[in-house]
């Protein structure tokens, strides 16, 4: 019986994950650090504190052309905003949620990089309205005036082969 056992156990092969090909796993070369008590409570602050990781920067990108704020129009029951420009600002706030991006952070300076795929006029303070207006969605941005967004860079450039808007978020420290 202990002879069938030894066999049995051979043929199974890796001890970790049990395919006859595969060889064990190597251990990991990189020593994991301690975690600190903070960190054990699942405290996501703390854990990025603990491992020098506090987020204080996010980049998401908008794949397409980028879509400008347009005009409220007036309608039946009040003001109406454009179903392109209501898509728009919940592409952005999905994106930057995706990114990262939390509220209650303080202020921030925001970075605006479009690339259109034509030299058409377009109004670029717009395109930034569409998107700070995207970031004040719940738990994105606390909201898009100067007490919030310190400082905003907008910026067009000519991409034709590949239409985007790349949006920066950066936490302002002050001292």
């Amino acid at each position: 019986m202990r002879l069938l056992r030894a066999q049995a156990t051979a043929s199974q092969g890796c001890p970790c994950c049990r395919r006859k090909d595969a060889r064990p796993r190597r251990p990991n070369p990189m020593p994991r650090k301690r975690a600190s008590p903070a960190m054990r409570r699942g405290s996501v602050a703390a854990t990025r504190r603990a491992w020098g990781m506090a987020m204080t920067k996010w980049t998401f990108e908008i794949p397409g052309q980028p879509v400008p704020w347009e005009r409220v129009t007036q309608g039946k029951h009040g003001a109406v905003r454009t179903a392109r420009t209501r898509r728009h600002e919940q592409a952005v706030h999905a994106l930057a949620t995706i990114a990262g991006v939390r509220a209650g952070l303080g202020p921030v300076r925001v970075t605006i990089d479009a690339f259109f795929s034509d030299r058409h006029r377009r109004d670029l303070d717009n395109v930034a309205k569409a998107i700070l207006d995207g970031l004040t969605g719940a738990p994105v941005l606390d909201g898009d005036h100067w007490e919030c967004v310190r400082e905003l860079v907008v910026r067009g450039a000519l991409d034709a082969a590949n239409p985007r808007t790349v949006v920066n978020v950066e936490v302002i420290r002050e001292s």
